[in-house]
């Protein structure tokens, strides 16, 4: 058997974090009660970071960054907060650090998000692995 694996999702939001959380610990993107909730908008799912752990992985699913300010969303500003409050706190130790980006263009938001993204998990950087979704 093996060890457990920490993993933590982070990126832009609508990329697909939610979606590739689900396949690592249901082996399945789409079940009729996913352990993360998603959605096919653009607009992102997640307003809150949540945990679900499984034989082989504990995978935490964050924010997605990015959002306009809007009463129904978390802001990017909020988001940052967020995360970067969660990881400070929290004493787990990260196998891998996922960051999700969809398929295209890479524009300067996506450079900015990239950027902030190194610094929040700077200290894990060993551990960073990219993933392009929609390809």
């Amino acid at each position: 058997m093996s060890e457990q694996k920490n993993v933590v999702l982070f990126g832009r939001a609508g990329f697909g974090k939610s979606s590739i959380a689900n396949m690592l610990v249901q082996r399945d993107i789409y079940q009729d009660n996913n352990a993360f909730t998603i959605n096919d908008g653009a607009r992102g799912e997640t307003v809150n970071i949540y945990g679900y752990v499984s034989e082989m992985y504990q995978v935490f699913d964050t924010v997605g960054l990015g959002e306009p300010s809007s009463h129904d969303t978390t802001s990017h500003e909020e988001a940052v907060k967020k995360i970067r409050n969660y990881f400070s706190d929290c004493q787990v130790s990260l196998n891998y650090i996922f960051y999700v980006h969809k398929k295209g263009r890479i524009t300067d938001e996506d450079i900015r998000m990239f950027k902030l993204f190194k610094k929040i998990f700077e200290w894990g950087k060993d551990n960073f692995i990219i993933i392009i979704t929609h390809a």
